[in-house]
């Protein structure tokens, strides 16, 4: 194996365990999230909402939101000093794996806090936004939820029975019908997001120090059907420079990476690189859409959908076209009648 495949494997590997941080802070904040409703249901143990005057509801909606609001922030505020260890261990990470691709070359690493600063100072692709202005409305968003489900039951003269299996589910579905689920697995989300962006930043950040190393990075998606179409474009397409290139997450949940590429001087390449897949060990220069052609249609049409999968199968386009295709402005997935405008040809060839 040379030094090239070396670094592309462990960062694969890291990911894996990036991931599993993510998966554990995210279970931390919805722990705290476990009181989520209280407030609601504690008032739904009184008279029935029906009975309250127009100006009453309007006070328990607002004192409702504001109970919720605190839940949700003291909830995030626990996951700042999570995010601040990431961006450092990764920070450290990433210069010691850079160090041990390059052998005896000098690697540079970052300050204490300077990763976290970067995070907190760079934009996520997903939203265009801060992280903080992210976590900030989806505390907002997620709050106001409950207030206004309670003022939706007593619109329609839901009972207080009714009203308190909309927040909390039914015994039947194991409770995951429920309003408190969908909060639950909306931070998930979120959290997995922030996580992703944190590490993403202390990375991007070590690299740019070390660019006399570095001829810049590569973006790579997941290998399976799950993976959104716009990430599968930019998987694994081209070589950005540091800092000027597009940076996952670029949606939430996003599951996409990036590894460095060595400058040739650095470099010892080897024969049979491999990367990661849902069906086991691939080429590693393989891209998303290479690597689907290969698949059974019955997969194929899961990943892109039918129409997609037609267009792929018999539309006459290569991998790397039927890849921009499918890649609109900031990388947004195109409409199936925006990829017909631009390849009109390609759809009557696949009958569609």
């Amino acid at each position: 194996m040379g030094r090239e495949h070396d670094i592309l494997d462990e960062s694969l590997r890291h990911q894996v365990r990036v991931e599993g941080v993510a998966a554990d802070v995210a279970k931390r904040v919805k722990h705290k999230l476990a009181s989520i409703g209280s407030a609601a249901l504690k008032r739904l143990s009184g008279e029935e909402l029906t009975e309250l005057l127009a100006e009453d509801i309007e006070a328990v909606l607002r004192e409702i939101q504001a109970d919720e609001l605190r839940v949700m922030v003291d909830a995030l505020d626990a996951l700042t000093p999570q995010l601040e260890k990431l961006a450092a261990y990764e920070a450290t990470y990433t210069a010691k794996a850079l160090a041990a691709a390059s052998e005896k070359v000098r690697i540079l690493s970052l300050r204490a806090g300077e990763a976290y600063k970067a995070a907190m100072a760079n934009p996520l692709a997903a939203t265009g936004q801060m992280l903080e202005a992210v976590t900030s409305e989806w505390t907002e968003r997620q709050a106001a939820k409950v207030s206004q489900l309670v003022g939706q039951g007593y619109a329609n003269g839901w009972t207080n029975q009714q009203m308190a299996q909309a927040i909390r589910g039914t015994r039947a579905l194991g409770y995951e019908d429920g309003l408190i689920e969908g909060i639950g697995k909306s931070a998930d989300m979120v959290v997995r997001t922030a996580v992703q962006h944190v590490a993403g930043a202390a990375r991007m950040e070590t690299w740019a120090k070390n660019d006399d190393v570095l001829a810049g990075y590569r973006v790579l998606a997941t290998l399976d059907s799950a993976t959104c179409p716009a990430c599968a474009s930019i998987d694994n397409d081209e070589v950005y420079q540091t800092g000027e290139g597009p940076t996952p997450p670029f949606h939430i949940g996003c599951r996409c990476t990036t590894v460095p590429v060595l400058k040739e001087q650095y470099r010892y390449l080897a024969e049979g690189e491999e990367r990661s897949s849902e069906d086991g060990p691939v080429d590693a220069k393989l891209t998303y859409y290479e690597w689907l052609k290969k698949q059974p249609t019955a997969f194929q049409d899961e990943a892109l959908g039918p129409t997609r999968g037609q267009l792929m199968r018999d539309g006459g386009l290569s991998a790397k076209r039927f890849g921009q295709l499918n890649l609109g402005r900031d990388f947004r997935p195109m409409t199936l009648d925006e990829m017909r405008a631009k390849e009109p040809a390609a759809f009557k060839r696949a009958g569609l």
